[in-house]
């Protein structure tokens, strides 16, 4: 291979391999295919390798990326061939031509366009609409057959038309106007021009002239002509011209001759006369000599003007009849009937001519008068005293109100004013509304005598009885004359009076209590008496603490000298009374010496001090004397004297002294130490009580002591220099020493103690820790007999200080700061919002922010507050995701339309990209960051004179170009720029795309929805809105660095509306779309993208509102997808901006929070967001930037929320609770938590990461949208009527009921089990074998099925059945309608199973005449045999006809009631429902039924459908409104199941507006997820047979759109679906779209498992229904060869039972089975001789290995006669030393052993290439091998083999087992089973290796190739 180098290859014995080799090995191969100069594959140079014959890549790419062409050349022997990619042309250009050899095509666009040739000799240009042939000529050497028209220009010639021309000169205007064009242009038509005519058959051109000769030639008869302005210069004649003088024809269409018209005239004005009548005769005039003349008579003149005679009446005319003119005539009562018109009446509006003698109509006298009055104010002013005025309109009345004031209106024209109305105020009497009243003198009172008068200035003076009492002056309130007023009476007192100071001259007297307040009281009198016998004094109640004041009398007095205070009381100090004349009051508490008090005789005990006054005490009895002094030396009595010795210092007593209480002061000592004892052994002493602190000291040195220490809590304190040492209390086993510590007397005498062993092996004594430990902790030895507090062992509880607080019960972490924190879902939310745009707008912002780094952003927006530049700016985002914006850096200083914005971290460069609105050009600025500062190139103009609607932009991650991707004039356009740091961006390459139809936006400035898929490294561009929703556009986008690849791609969007985003899902490799729906919601779909096109893998639709657009982020923190919705309408201000996030599985979203992030609108044009969160932030924020409905821009932050449970955190389960910064326990493993309820003893449970407690069921969510599946029943049934279907509880299957019309049309039934959508369908069973007249109805109960039917001799019938497995058996029949006059050829029956009676009942009309009526029967289901006892029919409706589609039946179980609804055909076809009622009994069934209940007034209902809501216990009804253009509506129903059985409907809304009328509707109802399924076949789509999703509540409803189930014309019934628990909805369906077969839909929620280890944490097992078993996590495994036959075992599986000797090569369960490593000769080391060293990994030890095994599998050898050798190492050398023998037993012709040969080696040889020999195609791939041999016959050998090293250090052995073919025949085969053992010491050493190679019949070295196998070794340490 030219430029490859072989690797190393001369290792000698004992080297060693590493990676690098293999390395280096690689790089000299990567080097080769790199070199300038290429390589080649052609064989024909010696490691140049064979000629490439396949290339294993679906991708190949050529070229370098420079601008040149690129050329494939294909090399022949006589011939090449060479195919050029032209670079600059972008077009492939052959050198050669190109053959296809058969009819295969050259396609364009798709497959309906094509070049091929369909037989031989002919070529076919095929197109689906045309063919357009552009070219100045087209040369057409042979025959056109034409089978069509052809077109020339703009009309078509038929072939007879060609046919004429044949042979003709012609251009296609020339024929066009043959052809009958009806354009037309003006000539002048010369005697040179020509026309063409057909001379009998031969087209010819003849001249003008000779076509004049010809009609100039011969009299031409014109038919049907116009002839315009002709010009007759001849004489005219023809039966058109008469010629009669007495015009007797009288033709209306002939011409006369000038001739015949004047003789007609002469004839007739001959000698004329004129005949005049009159009332009195006739006269004639000769009107050739005669005059007439018309004279006037009486009443009437005559008069003549021109040829005009007016008679007129004068005025001698009284009466006049008829229309008459009358002049100067006086009309007296005249009655004017009709109108008056006439000179002397005006209808002036404006009344200019102001006549006073011409009267004016009705119409301008109101004009004038209304134009009068507009121009006159028609309101005048009113003012009040304030000045406050107000205007009073025309026709407005003005009232006066008078506050305190009577108003009234008087005629009293009193001739004064010449009024006749006045109007007079009357002060009333009683006044409430006065609030000021000021003279200068006024009084106010009853009379004169009585009164206020406020007459003197600053005075006021209160009057009775005619007198002044009492004034008010400044400062005063005072009686008018002394001592003349009394303050209350004695039997009226005033209450409270509040008075600075009283002063009186009189007496005061006080009734009752009198309460002096204040710091001191005065009382200057002579005496004071006190009756009372108590005077108390320190307070009205006893004082509630020692105030440490003194209680008594102080007094003031004189000792002649000086003034002195004396005080006589309770000292409180000294706790006595005392007097001291002379004191000293510091806060009433008295000092000073203590005065005598002088007595009379002394009652009691006197303790004073010494008494100097007492001089005899008399007789005493008892005597107490403290501190006596003695005179003398003795105390004594009279019969001892001397009993005690006084001394000084001492008293010695005689005898013995006795007593019950002997004190000493100081100590009681003994005469001598040790010279006296306490007690004796017959006398001991009692109790010895000891002071607090005091001690009891024993021994010389008194080095032991007893201590009752007081202060230290009561506690006694043995204090010995040695320690305390406590004797055993006896010498026989078991009384060794105890300390026992008693219970409290009152309890008992129990006790608890230590007690020291028998026999003790040394002197231990522990030292206790210095401080008490945690809960639960124990004191443990460190064996050096120190003793500490730790944990228990084997788990427990740890007390641990919390960050935050803490539930008990609830799982916990550990913090890194070494705290126990609860686990729990961060805080999800948002930062600061920033208004970094002050008031003005960001318009038309980018889709996307840069993210800059770790902790910035960069936006581009457009400046709305500064001209609508173009505005660059840097955000950097704290820790807690508030945002601090640098200054804003105008880009350009021109409007700006667009603007994006990217960041390449490659080379630290941001990017704006802005337009110009005047020169609709593209610029990019580009540039460095510093904090927030930017430093930003020159402006680089990228693209010019653009058409834009949309755009989106960012750096290409691969390729780092910053791309700009904008739509325009039906075009996408992607463009990009080369950006480094501040260099001048310019512009690389670009591409555009015209769409297949124009691009529809109706929005332009928004923003595209765009992300980059860093799986297919594709960019993704999604249309913004307005895309049809089963064609939306999208473009993929590939970059390859040089040029961009732009693919458009339509795919049908479920539900889509438009104003979509899309953002990439790193986790599950997704793009996510999000887009606005069809319901103004918001939805999201995963798309897979796949190279130029992607695939939808599902949806979720959620009832989020969303009207217009959103932005999307991918947390990368949480795996969670957040959507920020903004309002997209214009001038919006009341619609919140929401947010919502979602985890993707990958095959279902899950919506997790939802809430209002702003109350402002924000407009979706104007914003932008991160597509990803900022990792590397503490709480990893997403940065989203909008424009609200007041034009702000404003930015924030926002945080997922989060858990702060991690994979290794866990710490346990809290066993208490734990308040912020306390330290509480915390279970942990080995410890069981007792703070849980409700637990399932025996199952596992978790923490999720909000730190619930769950099972892993509990992790079984449903999935938030339904799926929808569609499949045929069974291919060979069809049926020609609608399919019922139901769910049969007890046997969990579903069961479809039709007419099978694929035979005979019976009735069939068959039964399916369920499975995530799909049934499994059993066989079907006939359950009527005739056929039936009608599609089935049926239903379940009583662990049965119930099938209704016509059969074909037009009776009823119902049959039951019973299911096993989907085997259905079918009970006899039962005609519930016979077929007679009443009853007969039954129509749109339905059934319902009532549980609470085993009651079917039924709804149906019947009777074979027409109208029918409508019935309801019950029928008792014996639910033994399967039988019914039929009940009697209800009539429901007489001569009502009714169908099953206007018809439904639903049975309510809370009120065990059934509702039939139905339309009436005698009430207008109104919809109207009836509760039926079972009644009766098993064997007499009945029912009753309550009132008619009309849903709806309108008429013409034709069809219906219900369900009953198990949720709400409702019932709800669909229908259509013929009379409100067929809507369907949905009703809701309350049944009341009282003896009234009647339904309250409310909530009517609508559900659907088809365009036309609908046929088809069923709707049932989901239990599991309290859905309405509504399902319906769309007319208004083909048909499509869809479904609608609704929400019931109580009183009304929502809808959301479901899918299209089949786009085949699929019908149904209302009863065709039905609902399992825990299924899903199954409706059945007759689809008339696919051959009318039995067909099936189901739509199911399903479930999806959320549990993932790396969000939960494992806590244990439940022992108890609050208990769990902290556990360590259990490890799963699967063990298995398939996916079919997989085990997933935990500690609760166990391994089936399985054959042991199918268990070979394994290791012994007590040994560790080390991996050493392998080599692969193939992969690794073909080429040259290998020399291969695989040695014991680091951390082991040789000496420690038992053994190692040695596995071969199929080593090929390249050369024969060689042998693969090998020696053990130890490290680099080797440790053979001596030599092995080999036994080989080969030749198996017999079956045994046969020429057994013994082979002394100085290595191990484990097998050699006999008689072949191995190689391979090509190097390093494994797909293409082959052997060669020495014959042709032979076959190739490869070894597989066995072997086990016994690791000695002096007698290592190897022993194997193996095998290989070593020629040609099928018993030339080698199997051996040998010991190579040591011939005396052959190992010098511990292998810690094995060096492999291949050696010669010597064991030496060769350098032979191994070309195929694999080596591994495995060390076994026991």
């Amino acid at each position: 291979m030219a430029g490859y180098s072989a690797r190393q290859s001369s290792f000698t014995t004992g080297d060693t391999i590493t990676a690098a080799h293999s390395n280096n090995e690689f790089n000299a191969i990567l080097a080769a295919f790199h070199v300038s100069t290429g390589h080649t594959h052609d064989g024909t140079t010696a490691g140049d390798g064979g000629p490439l014959s396949t290339l294993y890549s679906n991708a190949i790419s050529m070229g370098t990326g420079a601008d040149t062409d690129i050329a494939v050349t294909f090399n022949a022997n006589s011939n090449d061939g060479v195919i050029t990619w032209m670079e600059d042309e972008d077009y492939f250009q052959f050198s050669d031509d190109i053959l296809l050899s058969t009819t295969e095509k050259v396609q364009f666009r798709d497959t309906a366009i094509y070049i091929n040739s369909s037989t031989d000799g002919q070529l076919d240009l095929v197109a689906d609409t045309e063919i357009q042939i552009a070219a100045t000529t087209v040369d057409i050497n042979g025959n056109v057959d034409i089978s069509g028209t052809l077109t020339i220009g703009s009309a078509g010639i038929s072939e007879a038309e060609l046919e004429i021309l044949d042979g003709a000169t012609v251009t296609t205007t020339e024929l066009n106007i043959i052809d009958g064009d009806t354009s037309a242009t003006s000539t002048t038509v010369a005697d040179a021009d020509r026309v063409v005519y057909n001379d009998a058959g031969t087209m010819k051109q003849v001249a003008v002239t000779d076509l004049d000769t010809y009609i100039s030639a011969t009299s031409k008869t014109l038919t049907n002509k116009t002839l315009t302005s002709p010009v007759l210069n001849t004489g005219v004649s023809g039966t058109a011209v008469l010629d009669e003088d007495d015009m007797s024809s009288n033709s209306a269409t002939k011409l006369a001759t000038q001739q015949s018209i004047k003789a007609y005239v002469d004839t007739q004005i001959t000698a004329e006369d004129l005949d005049v009548s009159s009332d009195s005769g006739t006269i004639a005039i000769d009107l050739d000599s005669e005059t007439l003349t018309i004279a006037g008579g009486t009443g009437l003149d005559s008069s003549a003007t021109s040829n005009t005679v007016t008679l007129a009446i004068d005025s001698t005319v009284a009466t006049l009849t008829g229309s008459q003119t009358l002049t100067n005539k006086t009309l007296t009562s005249p009655v004017l009937n009709t109108g008056v018109s006439g000179t002397a009446v005006l209808d002036e509006d404006n009344m200019s001519s102001d006549s006073a003698t011409k009267l004016a109509t009705q119409q301008s006298i109101k004009a004038y008068v209304d134009s009068s009055v507009s121009g006159v104010s028609t309101s005048w002013v009113l003012e009040d005293d304030d000045g406050t005025e107000v205007s009073v309109a025309s026709g407005k009345e003005v009232k006066f109100i008078g506050s305190g004031l009577t108003t009234n209106w008087t005629d009293t024209d009193n001739g004064t004013d010449g009024d006749p109305y006045d109007l007079t105020f009357t002060v009333d009497a009683a006044q409430t509304g006065i609030t000021s009243l000021l003279a200068t003198d006024i009084k106010i009172g009853e009379d004169n005598e009585t009164k206020i008068d406020f007459e003197t200035a600053n005075e006021i003076h209160f009057y009775a009885n005619n007198t002044e009492q009492v004034y008010l002056a400044d400062n005063i309130f005072g009686p008018q004359s002394d001592s003349d007023v009394d303050l209350g009476t004695t039997g009226v007192r005033w209450k409270d009076a509040y008075i600075d100071t009283i002063t009186t001259t009189g007496a005061i007297t006080v009734g009752g209590d009198l309460t002096v307040n204040g710091t001191t009281t005065t009382v200057n009198s002579t005496t004071i008496t006190v009756d009372d016998p108590i005077f108390t004094l320190g307070g009205d109640s006893a004082p509630g603490s020692d105030d440490n004041k003194d209680r008594g009398i102080e007094f003031r007095w004189h000792n002649g000298t000086a003034a002195k205070v004396g005080f006589f009381g309770y000292d409180d100090s000294e706790s006595a009374f005392t007097f001291i004349p002379d004191a000293s009051n510091s806060s009433e508490v008295f000092s000073g010496t203590v005065g005598n008090v002088i007595f009379g005789n002394i009652a009691g005990t006197l303790t004073t001090a010494a008494q100097t006054n007492i001089t005899s005490v008399g007789t005493l009895t008892a005597l107490t004397i403290d501190n006596v002094i003695i005179d003398g030396a003795t105390i004594g009595h009279t019969s001892d004297t001397d009993l005690m010795t006084l001394a000084s210092g001492g008293l010695t007593v005689a005898g013995t002294i006795e007593g019950t209480t002997i004190t000493a002061s100081t100590a009681l000592v003994p005469d001598a130490s040790g010279g006296a004892d306490l007690g004796t052994t017959s006398l001991e002493w009692g109790d010895l009580y000891i002071a607090d602190d005091k001690k009891i000291y024993l021994g010389s040195d008194q080095n032991l002591s007893i201590e009752y220490d007081e202060d230290g809590n009561d506690t006694t304190a043995v204090v010995a220099a040695g320690g305390v040492s406590m004797a055993p209390h006896g010498s026989s086993a078991g009384n060794g020493t105890e300390l026992r510590f008693q219970e409290l007397a009152a309890n008992g005498a129990n006790y608890v103690g230590f007690k020291a062993p028998d026999a003790i092996a040394s002197n231990e004594v522990w030292v206790l820790p210095n401080a008490d430990g945690s809960a639960d902790q124990v004191l443990k030895t460190d064996g050096s007999n120190a003793l500490a507090w730790v944990d228990q062992a084997g788990g427990g509880t740890v007390s641990l200080v919390a960050d935050g607080a803490i539930t008990a019960g609830k799982p916990t972490v550990l913090t890194s700061a070494g705290k126990a924190a609860q686990i729990s879902g961060l805080s999800e939310g948002f930062a600061t919002e920033n208004q970094f745009n002050g008031s003005d707008a960001i318009n038309y912002g980018s889709p996307n922010l840069a993210i800059i780094g770790t902790n910035k952003v960069a936006v581009c927006y457009r400046d709305a507050g500064n001209s609508n530049y173009a505005v660059g700016r840097v955000a950097e985002v704290a820790a807690n995701g508030d945002l601090t914006f640098g200054t804003a850096v105008v880009l350009n200083s021109a409007e700006s339309v667009a603007n994006v914005v990217g960041y390449n971290s490659s080379n630290s460069t941001v990017a704006f990209g802005y337009t110009n609105a005047s020169t609709n050009a593209w610029y990019v600025k580009a540039g460095t960051i510093s904090g927030t500062t930017l430093s930003l190139s020159s402006e680089g103009t990228i693209e010019t004179s653009i058409d834009i609607t949309q755009w989106s932009g960012m750096v290409d991650p691969d390729t780092g170009h910053f791309v700009i991707f904008h739509t325009g004039g039906g075009k996408v356009y992607a463009t990009a720029v080369t950006i480094s740091g501040t260099d001048t961006p310019s512009k690389a390459y670009g591409a555009n795309i015209t769409g297949t139809t124009t691009f529809t936006n109706s929005g332009s400035g928004l923003g595209m929805g765009m992300d980059y898929d860093t799986n297919q490294n594709r960019f993704l561009l999604t249309a913004g809105k307005d895309e049809p929703e089963s064609a939306v556009k999208f473009w993929v986008v590939a970059n390859s660095g040089s040029a961009f690849t732009i693919t458009e791609v339509s795919k049908a969007v479920t539900n889509w509306k438009g104003a979509s985003n899309v953002v990439f899902d790193p986790d599950n490799n997704k793009m996510i779309l999000s887009y606005n729906n069809t319901s103004t919601q918001f939805s999201m779909a995963q798309l897979t993208m796949a190279s130029a096109d992607f695939t939808i893998d599902h949806y979720i639709h959620t009832s989020i509102s969303n009207d217009a657009a959103q932005y999307t982020s991918y947390d990368t923190d949480t795996n969670k997808i957040a959507a920020f919705i903004g309002y997209g309408g214009t001038g919006a201000t009341n619609d919140d901006a929401s947010f919502a996030t979602f985890t993707n599985s990958g095959t279902a979203f899950t919506q997790v929070t939802n809430g209002t992030w702003d109350t402002e609108a924000f407009f979706a044009q104007r914003g932008g967001i991160t597509k990803k969160s900022l990792a590397s932030l503490t709480d990893n924020p997403i940065v989203i930037i909008m424009s609200d409905a007041g034009n702000s821009g404003y930015a924030r932050s926002f945080t997922v929320g989060k858990t702060n449970l991690t994979s290794t955190n866990f710490l346990g389960i809290a066993a208490e609770a734990i308040s912020d910064t306390a330290t509480g326990k915390i279970t942990i493993q080995g410890g069981v938590n007792e703070n849980q309820s409700s637990l399932t003893v025996g199952t596992d449970y978790f923490s999720d990461e909000q730190g619930n407690v769950k099972q892993k069921s509990d992790f079984i969510v449903t999935n938030a949208s339904p799926t929808g599946n569609y499949a045929v029943m069974d291919d060979s049934d069809t049926t020609s009527v609608d399919v019922s279907s139901t769910y049969e509880s007890s046997s969990s299957t579903y069961v479809l009921a039709y007419k099978d019309a694929s035979n005979s049309s019976y009735g069939t039934a068959v039964a399916g089990t369920w499975s995530s959508g799909t049934v499994s369908w059993g066989t079907p069973v006939v359950f009527e074998s005739s056929a039936i007249d009608d599609q089935p109805h049926i239903c379940s109960g009583g662990s049965r099925v119930h099938v209704t039917y016509r059969a074909s001799d037009g009776a009823g019938g119902i049959r039951s059945a019973s299911i096993s497995g989907t085997t259905m058996t079918f009970a006899a029949e039962t005609v519930f309608a016979p077929n007679d006059a009443t009853y007969g050829n039954p129509m749109g029956y339905h059934c319902v199973y009532d549980t609470s009676t085993d009651y079917v009942i039924l709804a149906y009309s019947g009777g074979t005449g027409t109208p029918h009526n409508f019935f309801a029967q019950p029928l008792h289901h014996n639910t033994g045999n399967g039988t019914y006892t039929l009940g009697a029919a209800t009539t429901l409706v007489v001569n009502q006809v009714q169908v099953s589609q206007n018809t439904d039946l639903v049975f309510d179980p809370d009120t065990n009631r059934s509702v039939v609804i139905y339309t009436d055909g005698n009430n207008s076809n109104q919809v109207t429902a009836q509760v039926i009622q079972s009644s009766g009994t098993s064997g007499s069934p009945t029912v009753t039924v309550g009132s008619d209940s009309i849903i709806d007034a309108g008429d013409g209902a034709t069809v219906l459908c219900a369900c009953y809501d198990t949720e709400n216990n409702k019932v709800f009804v669909a229908y259509n409104n013929s009379t409100d253009s067929n809507t369907i509506k949905g009703i809701i129903g309350t049944v009341t199941g009282s003896s009234t059985n009647s339904i309250a409907f409310a909530g009517n809304a609508n559900i659907w507006n088809p365009s036309g009328t609908p046929s088809n509707l069923d709707i049932e109802f989901d239990g599991d997820n309290n859905k309405a399924l509504f399902f319906y076949r769309d007319e208004d789509s083909g048909d499509d047979l869809t479904y609608k999703i609704i929400t019931l509540g109580a009183s009304s409803f929502t809808v959301a759109d479901g899918a299209v189930l089949s786009a085949n014309d699929g019908r149904l019934n209302s009863g065709a679906a039905s609902f399992g628990t825990g299924k899903g909805v199954l409706v059945g369906i007759y689809d008339t779209g696919n051959s009318s077969k039995v067909s099936y839909a189901t739509v199911y929620y399903g479930t999806e498992d959320t549990f993932t280890s790396a969000d939960t944490a494992f806590l244990g097992r439940a022992i108890a229904a609050t208990k769990i078993q902290i556990e360590p996590e259990k490890e799963e495994f699967a063990v298995g060869t398939s996916a079919s036959n997989l085990v997933q075992l935990n500690s609760d599986t166990k391994l089936p039972a399985v054959d042991g000797s199918l268990l070979t090569n394994l290791p012994a369960p007590t040994d560790a089975r080390i991996f050493c490593g392998s080599y692969d000769f193939r992969v690794d080391g073909s080429g040259t001789a290998e020399n291969v060293l695989i040695s014991l990994p680091s951390g082991y030890t040789a000496a420690n290995v038992r053994s190692y095994e040695i596995n071969v599998h199929g080593i090929g050898l390249k050369e024969d006669g060689d042998f693969l050798c090998m020696l053990p190492y130890s490290g680099t050398s080797s440790v053979y030393s001596g030599s092995t023998y080999n036994v080989f037993s080969y030749g198996l012709s017999s079956g045994d052993f046969q020429n057994n040969t013994k082979t002394q080696s100085t290595a191990f040889i484990l097998n050699w290439g006999n008689g072949t020999s191995y190689d391979l195609y090509s190097a390093n791939t494994p797909s293409q091998e082959k052997q060669t041999y020495d014959n042709a016959s032979g076959h190739g050998g490869q070894l597989v083999c066995r072997a086990v090293y016994t690791n000695s250090k002096r007698n290592g052995s190897l022993m194997y087992d193996a095998s290989w073919r070593y020629a040609t025949g099928n018993t030339d085969q080698v199997r051996v089973l040998s010991i190579a053992s040591a011939d005396g010491a052959t190992t010098s050493d511990y292998a810690d290796g094995f060096y492999f190679y291949v050696g010669n019949n010597s064991q030496a070295v060769q350098s032979v190739d191994i070309m195929e196998g694999v080596i591994s070794v495995y060390a076994i340490i026991g």
